[in-house]
């Protein structure tokens, strides 16, 4: 208790971090924006939640991962350094997995904006298709971002793209494209059933042709109806709007997906986890 209340005098921010004691007595570090929530702990500095504001978590932990001291924690974002896969009379993907990490440095922009640095890689951070060095770069919403040759957008891919280029052991390329493969499948199941009469409309074909187009397994694509009064939220069939309010009919479109070994081969990866949502007006 004592050095969780010392990492909070020394580092902790109102509002936005600090520091607590998580499963199986690890410290751990919880972060909160107006961006997105984070975990991530101390031992092997691995991040262990990241949730948008207002979506799916999309970090995946193993059910039976192990939170122990000198124990490495399968699942989140871990690591892997100074080797990757199994080592002979050694712990897997390296040691730091598992060394209590030491925190130097914790900072709030003013503005709660959101800076990117590059500390002289190899291979070049870009924004705007502009080289930046270690100057802090100010971000903004639909940045176009360029870590080495892969590109992406704030803030959408930013945070599975910075996960796989890791020590630059990844070639995040192939994460980059299944979460677009599954945002493409996701729209064109809401334009299958924004265009299909109401009549016609099955919640198990719509599933159906939602795992061919995802690639991924019928009991990945969840469906729901549900209705919507002017522009609040989606409530149960068979709510009544109240008088004078717009009633619409809405179908919500869930498609997930898991980047791992079965993607490439990529284990480093393995728990990098899509959830993507669309609502679409029907009838």
């Amino acid at each position: 208790m004592q050095f969780i209340n010392t990492l909070n005098q020394g580092f902790g921010i109102a509002d936005c971090l600090h520091f607590e004691t998580g499963p199986g007595g690890l410290p751990v570090a919880t972060i909160t924006t107006a961006k997105a929530s984070a975990q991530v702990a101390l031992q092997g500095a691995q991040v262990l939640a990241w949730q948008p504001s207002g979506q799916e978590p999309v970090l995946w932990l193993s059910e039976t991962a192990e939170f122990a001291p000198g124990k490495p924690v399968r699942g989140g974002v871990p690591v892997c350094w100074p080797w990757f896969g199994a080592l002979a009379g050694s712990t897997a993907h390296g040691f730091v997995r598992t060394r209590l990490w030491q925190l130097r440095a914790a900072e709030l922009d003013a503005g709660g904006q959101v800076l990117l640095r590059d500390l002289g890689s190899a291979n070049g951070s870009f924004v705007q298709d502009v080289r930046i060095g270690a100057t802090p770069c100010l971000l903004h919403d639909g940045d176009r971002l360029r870590l080495g040759s892969v590109p992406s957008a704030l803030p959408e891919l930013v945070a599975p793209v910075l996960a796989g280029l890791m020590l630059g052991m990844v070639d995040v390329s192939l994460l980059v494209q299944r979460r677009l493969e599954l945002q493409e499948a996701t729209a064109q199941l809401a334009n299958i059933a924004a265009s299909t009469p109401p009549t016609a409309l099955t919640l198990a074909g719509l599933q159906t042709a939602g795992a061919r187009l995802a690639h991924v397994p019928e009991d990945q694509v969840t469906l729901g109806l549900g209705v919507r009064c002017n522009n609040g939220p989606i409530q149960p069939v068979g709510t009544v709007c109240d008088a004078g309010q717009q009633r619409s009919d809405m179908l919500t479109i869930r498609v997930q997906g898991q980047f791992g070994p079965g993607d490439g081969g990529i284990g480093f990866i393995s728990g990098v986890h899509f959830n993507i949502a669309r609502e679409v007006q029907i009838g």
